[in-house]
């Protein structure tokens, strides 16, 4: 942080304290003004601040003036009495013309190679042959080459001949040549050897970096002001939690930041310990003398180096990746990639952590998640989905599957989803999430309990499917008895139709229940077996039973939602529902896929020994490995939105269960604890 009054720019290194512009209006405004004494038309930002030197020392509490009145030297921690105002301020010098100085140019580089060029004409044609130097070995000029440590120096007497008209004396001078032995890429702009006279060899400018800071690094920054006034933001609105601050302001602008920066997703990452990478910074590419380098800062999984040539006091900081707006691509990367992976952030920052690598934080990828992740997920989503809708209309009998799947095992289920599937194509069409709330705060379209939660789920995606004028010719679900009546009363011209394997399964427990008895022998068993076959709910059941078309599709899909969103973890409701979603695009993708061949053109097929079969075993086919062309659709989306600098919010979600109900203080709650156990 640096003082924003004009002439000073003092930090904390100098011992100074810093007091932020307040936010009062009116306290606000006096001192603007008063800063306005001595900087135009400047105005605050809420990282402005001015250091404890333009305030009088009545103005600071006793316990500071005790301490600047005993000359203590150091950091103090001075704290302004409530409405202070600063007042002293240090007068912009008027500059004369006589005043005015003209800063010297700087040499572009092709003046520096015509530089070089003419030296070497002159010096080159009267060396002696044998002691010239080599010229053969090619030097790259690029500023970011990496360059081996390794370094050949050589001196020899040359006679120069300054000109052929006129006869000068010819001194003797000593000539530097240094080649370098290199690893570069090819393709790349050569140049040979370049030999300096020691007494002429131009020294490059005191500071000298091959990036060029970035006006738009700093929204909260003024353009035509002195951008020490306000800290840099990189993550839009707020500061990354991540951020690491360097040691020296100067370095935050330093850092460009590219506004369209090329396909990062696409090229490969690498996981690159600290000393190797710092390593690789030892070497200056101008001079060829050692230089040190050091982390200058580091966001998440950016960071900057700094490397200073001793030598030649060349500079320069390199980026570890681009940034997408003010964020840092590799952080977005991440998020996005934990998300679509269906991994828990904790355990994937967990696993950074045991690595000690540095990564982001859980706040980072919630922020990442809330306003570009979830948004993208559900406008691909709804992309495919209105593919589908369009094949589904041009289907004259349109056979669907239902059914519903809780968050969690039992009756405790907090999220309640309902998916409808083409049956004829295998692909997933409508999905349905269904939030139970408490009875005391039950709204319109939120249940009570997670019972109800089925017939829910199947009502809404009814109507969205009215709504895109699909009538359902044929439904297949399983046996739900609230699902029978709503259909049979508000679908009388759908065929509500029953899936086989629950009209099973349920009747294999009742009979194996009934095997069980111990007293149920002879007639008895006869009868209680009887009791389960002829019971009429069954009957009539059996009647309504599909011939064709069974939703265990419908379990598989489920089995692939476990994946994303496993019922042992809990989600927010977006992320439940957006998780669902990824789950849904993964199987439409890979519904159909082909079986996969052996190195021989045969087909490839696995032995499994299932549990239930007690021993025996099942021949399963092997497909080939899954796609996952909906993840690129998804990230590109992403790093489009955070480009465009645009927050897609997500609607609001419906209460949580306690919402509405009284929360004590937690002094009071903590005060009336008791346990058994102390």
């Amino acid at each position: 942080m640096r003082c924003v009054a004009y002439g000073c720019s003092k930090t904390h290194a100098d011992g100074v304290s810093f007091h932020v512009f307040p936010k009062e209006v009116k306290l606000r405004r006096e001192w603007t003004l008063a800063t306005q004494k001595t900087r135009k038309d400047w105005k605050p930002s809420k990282y402005s601040a001015l250091c404890s030197d333009h305030f009088e020392l009545e103005c600071f509490e006793e316990k500071a003036r005790f301490g600047s009145e005993l000359g203590v030297s150091g950091k103090i921690n001075k704290r302004l009495k409530p409405n202070m105002k600063p007042t002293i301020f240090v007068k912009p010098k008027s500059k004369t013309s006589s005043q005015s100085v003209k800063k010297k140019r700087r040499s572009t580089a092709y003046e520096k190679r015509e530089h070089n060029r003419v030296l070497q004409s002159i010096l080159i044609p009267s060396m002696d042959k044998s002691e010239s130097c080599e010229t053969d070995n090619e030097v790259p000029v690029m500023m970011d080459m990496q360059l081996t440590a390794e370094k050949e120096t050589q001196t020899t007497e040359l006679t120069v001949v300054h000109c052929a008209c006129c006869s000068h004396a010819k001194p003797k001078i000593k000539l530097k040549n240094s080649s370098f032995q290199w690893n570069g890429r090819p393709k790349m702009m050569d140049k040979g050897n370049q030999i300096f006279p020691v007494e002429e060899v131009r020294q490059l400018p005191e500071k000298q970096t091959n990036i060029e800071p970035d006006s738009d690094f700093n929204e909260e920054t003024d353009s035509e002001e002195d951008e020490s006034d306000a800290e840099p933001c990189y993550d839009e609105e707020k500061q990354d939690p991540d951020y690491i601050p360097c040691d020296d302001d100067e370095d935050a602008d330093d850092i460009e930041i590219n506004a369209t920066p090329p396909d990062v997703y696409r090229g490969r990452k690498y996981l690159v310990c600290e000393n190797e990478l710092l390593a690789a910074f030892n070497t200056c590419v101008m001079c060829g003398h050692p230089s040190t380098s050091r982390i200058a800062s580091t966001i998440g999984t950016f960071c900057r180096v700094k490397q200073e040539c001793i030598n030649c006091d060349f500079q320069r900081i390199w980026s570890s990746q681009p940034f997408i707006k003010n964020v840092p691509a590799g952080n977005l990367l991440l998020s996005a990639a934990i998300l679509m992976s269906g991994s828990s952030v904790t355990k994937s920052l967990r696993l950074f952590s045991h690595l000690k690598m540095v990564a982001i934080c859980r706040k980072t990828f919630n922020e990442h998640q809330k306003m570009y992740l979830l948004p993208s997920i559900r406008q691909v989503w709804r992309n495919h989905q209105e593919k589908a809708i369009t094949n589904l209309k041009e289907d004259e009998s349109v056979v669907l599957g239902g059914d519903g799947r809780a968050d969690s095992p039992g009756h405790s289920a907090k999220y309640g989803s309902y998916t409808m599937m083409d049956l004829k194509l295998n692909k997933i069409i409508e999905i349905q999430i269904v939030q139970v709330l408490s009875h005391y705060i039950i709204a319109s379209n939120e249940v009570g309990s997670s019972y109800h939660m089925e017939k829910e789920g199947l009502i809404r995606a009814v109507n969205f499917l009215k709504e895109n004028n699909i009538a359902i010719s044929t439904l297949v679900t399983d046996r739900h008895c609230q699902i029978k009546k709503w259909v049979r009363e508000n679908l009388p011209d759908t065929k509500h139709k029953f899936d086989l394997w629950h009209i099973a399964k349920g009747v294999s427990k009742k009979l194996e229940a009934v095997a069980k008895l111990f007293y149920c022998t002879g007639s008895a068993a006869l009868l209680k077996t009887l009791d389960v076959i002829n019971n009429p709910r069954l009957c009539k059941d059996i009647v309504m039973m599909s011939e064709k078309y069974q939703t265990s599709r419908l379990e598989a899909f489920h089995s692939t939602l476990n994946h994303f969103a496993p019922k042992m973890t809990h989600f927010s409701y977006w992320g439940q529902t957006c998780r669902t979603f990824l789950a849904g695009l993964h199987y439409n993708e890979n519904s159909d896929r082909e079986q996969a061949i052996t190195a021989e053109g045969k087909e490839r097929f696995c032995v499994a020994f299932p549990k239930f079969k007690h021993g025996g075993y099942s021949v399963k086919k092997v497909y080939k490995d899954p796609t996952y062309d909906y993840v690129d659709e998804i990230i590109h989306l992403v790093v489009a939105f955070c480009q465009e600098g645009n927050k897609k919010p997500l609607q609001e979600t419906p209460g949580a269960l306690c919402s509405e109900f009284i929360h004590p203080e937690k002094d009071e709650a903590v005060a009336q604890h008791s346990s058994r156990f102390c």
